[in-house]
């Protein structure tokens, strides 16, 4: 239904870009966030604007760096968190708030394999 990205979080100049697949209405605004995490409650607010959080069924996110044993999509589960925080000094420009943005995730949506358990 949805297609979008937030540019630049954690910097200046951050934008939000959202495109209505249907109608291929497009809003690129100006927007600020701390962080990864702090994009959520903005996400959310946009989907039940435009449709309806009951209509999320996945949350799915790209992980740079998956390591040797997590190259291809699949669910979050706890092997996968143990071995996402092992790996968090590999790549500190990412896995941090890649692991926020799961914890995040996960503590609103019970649907979410990750849980909340970061």
């Amino acid at each position: 239904m949805l297609a979008g990205k937030f540019e630049r979080i954690g910097l200046s100049g951050g934008r939000l870009l959202v495109t209505e697949i249907a109608t291929n209405q497009r809003e690129d605004r100006p927007y600020q966030a701390a962080n990864h995490a702090a994009c959520v409650q903005s996400l959310m607010e946009l989907v039940e604007k435009k449709t309806a959080l009951s209509a999320v069924v996945a949350v799915g996110h790209r992980i740079v760096h998956g390591g040797f044993r997590y190259q291809a999509p699949q669910k979050v589960d706890e092997a996968m968190l143990e071995e996402l925080r092992r790996l968090r000094a590999f790549d500190p420009d990412h896995l941090p708030a890649e692991l926020a943005l799961l914890k995040e995730f996960g503590r609103r949506f019970a649907l979410c394999a990750a849980g909340g358990v970061l």
